[in-house]
């Protein structure tokens, strides 16, 4: 297994390992865009929180703002969500892997 030196990786990585910031890639993955209030109120985070939070996700490349200053998951942010999720339910034991599977 290849060892883990990109530091841009590891960014990324630490950036999806936030349950507020995981909360917020669920509120826009719906594709619809959102303005700042919009997601205050949805995700009932103080404002100083989630300009943080927002920051990090816009650095690691899964959000982006638009024009008129309304945020929206980029393709980059979807797909890490849906590996996050994906993660989750493995270890939930929702889903093997075929090479964990036991067999008689």
């Amino acid at each position: 297994m290849r060892e883990v030196e990109d530091s841009e990786t590891v960014r990324r990585v630490k950036a999806l390992a936030s349950e507020p910031r995981l909360r917020i890639l669920e509120k826009l993955s719906d594709m619809r865009e959102r303005t700042y209030s919009e997601l205050i109120q949805e995700t009932k985070m103080p404002s100083s929180s989630l300009n943080f939070h927002l920051k990090l996700l816009q650095e690691s490349g899964f959000i982006q703002k638009m024009p008129l200053g309304k945020y929206q998951i980029t393709e980059n942010g979807y797909r890490a969500l849906l590996g996050v999720q994906d993660i989750e339910r493995r270890l939930r034991g929702q889903e093997m892997p075929e090479m964990w599977v036991v067999r008689d």
